[in-house]
């Protein structure tokens, strides 16, 4: 995308810009070599016209034509300066001449190597790895609207694996986000006067921008999915062998005893158990099937007081909410009711009670 293009040349701007000053700053170092030491071959011109303006004749000429002639240039600037030749005359000084070409070459290549090269090559690398980087994290984020869900975010691979229906009957009937939105609308477009106790509830939690209500992490085919494999697990953990038949799947009474037993500092076989007929014990004698049935009963009772304490919690915590929601209604109620008189020309006119909604909870509402 051109959207992804653009953003892969903002994003690196800084690296970008002090690219650029270190590039100006290396230009001026060579500009200032080539002022005092190469200033005539900056004209190549007056090999065929002598009178030819100098194009390094101060230094600020000198800069701004290696740095316009050296990034135009194929080979940097020693494509652009006057070429030089080793020479071949005897009675020259061929030992200086050879060290001037050398310092030539090694000006050119310097320039082509440090600047046409590494500087601008790191500049591409810059950009090519931002593009990379976005769109790394774009094609992450359309994966995961595809094999994610919006709601709970848990992946698609947990719920093939671990439920009978699937990751798509999830997304599209159990956690739907498209469900929440007509939710969120409905409750928008309703007016405060109309809601039951828990759109009030929920209204009051969005005026806060409250997110709470939403399942993060947490799916109700999951959990039951996780109860059943923790039941499994309980049935057939210690080595014990339960019934397969589904007649009684709990353990025994034996199970239960002797590790009370054993914290009342009596021997590990102060209980046993006759050929399944029951529990015995030297002092006590044998157990009869009734006191298994009355610790059976007591089990379940146990069982079933923490399932009501559990749902007493429930209640008690809706009870609170449905409290707060009535306290904003009188509040309302009050500020509707304390307003002043219309006057006779307009109790005249009959008017349409005006209908409150969601917009006047959110106004109340600290964010």
């Amino acid at each position: 995308d051109l959207k992804n293009v653009l953003k892969a040349i903002v994003y690196p701007g800084r690296s970008l810009l002090l690219l650029v000053a270190l590039y100006i700053l290396v230009v001026y170092i060579f500009a200032v070599v080539g002022f005092y030491f190469f200033r005539p071959d900056y004209t190549p011109e007056r090999k065929s016209n002598p009178d030819a303006p100098l194009r390094c004749s101060t230094l600020f000429l000198c800069f701004l034509t290696t740095l316009d002639e050296g990034f135009k240039q194929n080979g940097g600037l020693g494509g652009f300066l006057v070429p030089r030749e080793r020479g071949t005359d005897p009675l020259a000084y061929q030992r200086m001449m050879l060290m001037f070409y050398l310092l030539v070459c090694s000006y050119d290549l310097l320039y082509n190597v440090i600047l046409i090269i590494i500087l601008v090559n790191i500049s591409f690398g810059l950009i090519v790895d931002t593009f990379a980087t976005i769109r790394t994290s774009h094609k992450d984020k359309l994966d995961g609207l595809h094999d994610r869900c919006f709601i709970c975010s848990i992946d698609g691979y947990t719920f093939d694996r671990l439920t009978a229906r699937g990751f798509h009957f999830h997304t599209h009937m159990e956690h739907n986000m498209w469900h929440y939105l007509c939710l969120f609308v409905h409750i928008n477009k309703k007016p405060v006067t109309e809601y039951d106790g828990m759109e009030l509830a929920l209204a009051m939690q969005m005026a806060r921008f409250d997110v709470t209500f939403f399942p993060n992490h947490r799916a109700m085919a999951l959990e039951r999915t996780a109860a059943q494999t923790t039941g499994d697990a309980w049935r057939h953990d210690d080595g014990d062998h339960h019934p397969s038949d589904g007649t009684d799947d709990r353990p025994t009474a034996s199970q239960f005893v002797r590790p009370t037993a054993q914290r009342m500092g009596m021997p590990g076989d102060h209980f046993h158990d006759k050929g399944g007929k029951g529990l015995s014990s030297p002092q006590l004698g044998p157990v009869s099937s009734q006191q298994n049935s009355v610790e059976k009963t007591l089990n379940d009772l146990v069982e079933h007081q923490v399932a009501m304490r559990a749902r007493q919690n429930e209640m008690e915590a809706l009870q609170r909410q449905l409290a707060a929601a009535q306290d904003t209604m009188m509040q309302l109620l009050t500020a509707k009711l304390t307003t002043p008189p219309m006057t006779l020309e307009n109790e005249a006119r009959p008017s349409r009670p005006k209908q409150f909604t969601f917009n006047d909870i959110t106004e109340d509402q600290p964010r």
